[in-house]
């Protein structure tokens, strides 16, 4: 029997993984759930899937195996504590929400009903980030720089922070992640944010901040956003005692050493990678080699949402 995968959200990311998992074996897109009825229906007729516009609906009358949750920040909580709550495996595009005690209260019915979970921190799936998780073993980093610029993204929610929580919280969280990932917990944050290039009436986020973090293993960093450009740069830098690490994109390592450096560019595609565990996971029932689930990314959230709150009070924010 083919696993019965859903859908909540079809946008461009939920369209990547769709790709991906038609061309697994055992995997069957069988529903599509979107507000937004038209696009469900264009994507559904790729797999003969069925179509909803509330997923509550879906959930009722659907038998899943697991469920791709895939939709902007301010719309999550509910979908996944009702998912956990029929036991449907549910894997989560970052990130996991905007209010931290929602996502508290959601991790709680997800450990209650036991279901696997994984959330869409691709960089952690990359063979380059493992090779420099492998570099940096029992090493002191010293100093991260991590930086995300780019531009506004195409939908309409993104530039108002009540939905997207800035660029901070829906895009720069990947590199948050990373350096939690490769450096460690953070338990300090300050961050400042200009704002004032461009003005309209839905357009409430900053476009450019400075966030500076404290490690609880002592390290320190900065990491900087823009999405005043025009593309996808992001980058985070790692120095320990004679080693400098790069990270670029989803592609390559750069390790410098004495002077020397060396290019490692990336074999795997992040997102199938991610896929193919989580897809595992549900058909073993082991969810060992997923890279962040909930309770991880529940950290990175805390961590994005205290630099809002550092922006907004001036203040430094212990964590």
């Amino acid at each position: 029997m083919p696993l019965r995968i859903g859908f909540v959200g079809s946008g461009t990311i939920a369209r990547i993984h769709m790709k991906n998992l038609s061309e697994m074996e055992e995997v069957e897109v069988v529903s599509i759930c979107d507000i937004l009825l038209g696009r469900a229906e264009k994507e559904a007729k790729k797999f003969n899937a069925k179509v909803y516009c509330d997923y509550k609906k879906m959930f009722d009358e659907e038998r899943l195996d697991g469920c791709y949750i895939c939709v902007p920040p301010f719309a999550h909580s509910s979908i996944e504590s009702l998912a956990a709550k029929k036991g449907i495996n549910i894997f989560i595009e970052k990130p996991i929400g905007l209010n931290i005690d929602e996502a508290k209260d959601t991790e709680k019915t997800i450990k209650k009903n036991g279901i696997i979970v994984s959330v869409g921190y691709v960089f952690r799936y990359l063979d380059i980030v493992e090779k420099a998780k492998e570099l940096l073993k029992g090493k002191k980093v010293a100093l991260v720089c991590g930086k995300y610029f780019g531009g506004v993204a195409p939908v309409d929610w993104w530039t108002i922070k009540e939905k997207s929580g800035g660029q901070i919280v829906e895009q720069t969280t990947h590199i948050i992640d990373l350096s939690r990932y490769l450096v460690g917990e953070i338990d300090m944050i300050f961050a400042q944010g200009y704002k004032g290039t461009i003005s309209h009436c839905n357009y409430n986020i900053n476009e450019a901040s400075s966030v500076n973090l404290h490690f609880k293993n002592k390290a320190i960093g900065c990491i900087n956003s823009t999405c005043l450009l025009s593309g996808w740069f992001p980058k985070l830098e790692i120095i320990v005692k004679n080693m400098h690490l790069k990270i670029y994109s989803l592609d390559t390592l750069k390790i410098i050493t004495n002077g020397k450096t060396e290019t490692i560019n990336s074999k795997i595609d992040g997102y199938w990678e991610e896929d193919v565990i989580f897809i595992n996971s549900v058909k073993t029932k082991d969810d060992s080699k997923i890279k962040c689930n909930y309770s991880d990314a529940l950290k990175t959230l805390i961590a994005t949402l205290a630099a809002n709150k550092s922006i907004e009070s001036g203040e430094k924010i212990y964590l």
